[in-house]
């Protein structure tokens, strides 16, 4: 189980998965973490069919943290805003985390508010999420949103300094679709 913590949060997610298969006698354990590396992945539906599969009278208060944070996230790429939110807020009464999954609960948070358009919250919970943490996906998907913020906020130079940020700290994450067509379109000089 540590082993395939450890190869998620150093990015290597499909040999993670692997490792995960190895502890499959642990079946909370296994499909929480095939959970956590879809939802890495961005392969949502995965994430989801592993989310379905967990038995949440037998998480402990960490575990459904995490679950919740996923499944937080899945609602938010279906444009379920509220479901999210309301998903979100039960997290608060518990917030305990095992490592690698508070950036995800962060990112998650920033991007329901960014999708609310409340853009300085927004701002503020991707700053947390960059900041504190070297996730190789939340990281880097909170600073970009972090851009978008602090551009829809009007706030130019220090969207350009974020920017200049992400392409040093992830300069793959810049090369994504999404990513460069927004710079090109809203930030290229």
């Amino acid at each position: 189980q540590d082993i395939s913590r450890l190869l998620e949060l150093e990015d290597y997610l499909e040999t993670s998965l692997i490792a995960s298969e190895l502890a499959n006698n642990n079946k909370t354990f296994y499909f929480l973490q095939c959970a956590r590396i879809f939802a890495r992945l961005e392969k949502y539906p995965q994430s989801q069919e592993n989310l379905n599969s967990l038995e949440l009278n037998k998480l402990s208060d960490q575990q459904f943290c995490a679950y919740s944070a996923i499944e937080a996230l899945i609602l938010l790429n279906d444009q379920k805003i509220d479901k999210a939110s309301l998903t979100l807020g039960t997290i608060k009464k518990i917030d305990q985390w095992l490592p690698g999954d508070f950036p995800l609960y962060l990112y998650t948070k920033a991007k329901l508010h960014f999708m609310n358009k409340d853009y300085d919250k927004a701002l503020k919970n991707a700053n947390r999420t960059y900041i504190l943490f070297n996730d190789k996906q939340f990281s880097a998907k909170s600073l970009f949103l972090a851009v978008q913020s602090t551009y829809l906020l009007k706030r130019q130079n220090d969207a350009e300094k974020l920017l200049k940020e992400l392409k040093k700290r992830f300069p793959t994450y810049v090369k994504r679709p999404n990513v460069a067509n927004f710079i090109s379109k809203n930030l290229a000089k």
